[in-house]
């Protein structure tokens, strides 16, 4: 069988922490990711079945593989499943995500701190799973101002707290992404698939126990 090499860009999560009840409640699957891919590009699920199977139900899968009795019914239950599961893919369905970014020099006629970001790589059903940003990855990034903003005192008493006895400065900060999955394909290099994300708010905390909320960031009006 044809080996497939699928890369999406899309957002692999850990996250280990207190979310309030403005968060989405889930992270994006492994299983539900895929059904994304395959709804947007409009493929096969024939093409994905062992792929999904080996990562999803192994057991079953081997199984099923060394029985000739077994093997073509099992397969069909297999396509269904992800039939199904493609049928019901809701774009407006929002998840979450962890990330981190490093705050740059204080700007003192902004009053704020420029900050990075980056998110996570991660393999899953024999894709390549990762998050481009910044890389064209999200659909909206150009409407965020990467800006924390904290007044004169409040930054200077952050950065006191976050140096060191030799005078190095932690700069790194925690980030929680929510965002949905957009019906929109992506070619990169003219044949690599992948998925977009839109982002709805990024929350900024001081450090990954996301104890201490900085501030929130949201995309900029039209």
């Amino acid at each position: 069988m044809k080996t497939k090499t699928i890369y999406i860009i899309i957002i692999f999560i850990t996250f280990i922490g207190y979310f309030s009840d403005n968060y989405a409640q889930e992270k994006i699957s492994k299983e539900k990711a895929l059904f994304y891919f395959l709804a947007i590009y409009r493929l096969s699920p024939s093409d994905y079945i062992d792929a999904y199977a080996q990562e999803l139900d192994s057991y079953n899968y081997e199984q099923s593989m060394h029985d000739e009795f077994e093997k073509n019914s099992y397969r069909e239950k297999i396509k269904n499943k992800i039939l199904e599961g493609v049928k019901n893919v809701n774009f407006s369905e929002k998840f979450y995500t962890t990330g981190y970014g490093d705050l740059g020099q204080y700007s003192f006629s902004d009053k704020s701190f420029p900050f990075n970001i980056s998110f996570s790589t991660a393999q899953t059903l024999g894709c390549c799973l990762f998050i481009s940003v910044p890389n064209n990855g999200v659909i909206n990034e150009d409407k965020f101002s990467f800006a924390l903003r904290m007044s004169e005192e409040e930054a200077s008493s952050f950065i006191k707290r976050r140096k060191d006895n030799q005078g190095n400065i932690n700069r790194r900060i925690a980030l929680v992404a929510t965002y949905s999955i957009v019906n929109k394909e992506l070619l990169i290099s003219g044949y690599s698939k992948y998925l977009y994300a839109y982002f709805y708010q990024i929350d900024i905390y001081e450090d990954n126990s996301y104890s201490k909320l900085l501030g929130i960031i949201t995309p900029l009006p039209n």
